[in-house]
């Protein structure tokens, strides 16, 4: 894996650093802090472009919401399904 730093928005999560990591042929955006990503795309525009749209924002705050509904985990990891097939 060879890791190189792009033009990236930080995570939506905690701020750090987002980079770029290059798998063989295969590009993924990642925090360097936290290190959540996104699925692994054919082209690095690809990765710079889905890291900066923010689809993980949607995320983040649904599983936000959760938490403050004092959701059972059953009831988060439905709501976490429902928003990952959306975005």
């Amino acid at each position: 894996m060879e890791i190189d730093n792009d033009c990236l928005k930080r995570c939506p999560f905690c701020a750090g650093r987002g980079v770029i990591a290059v798998y063989g042929k295969a590009y993924t955006a990642l925090c360097e802090n936290c290190g959540i990503e996104t699925p692994r795309y054919a082209t690095r525009r690809e990765a710079v472009e889905n890291w900066n749209r923010r689809a993980y924002e949607l995320l983040h705050e649904a599983i936000s919401y959760c938490a403050m509904q004092r959701y059972t985990r059953a009831e988060t990891e439905t709501v976490i399904s429902r928003v990952r097939m959306e975005a």
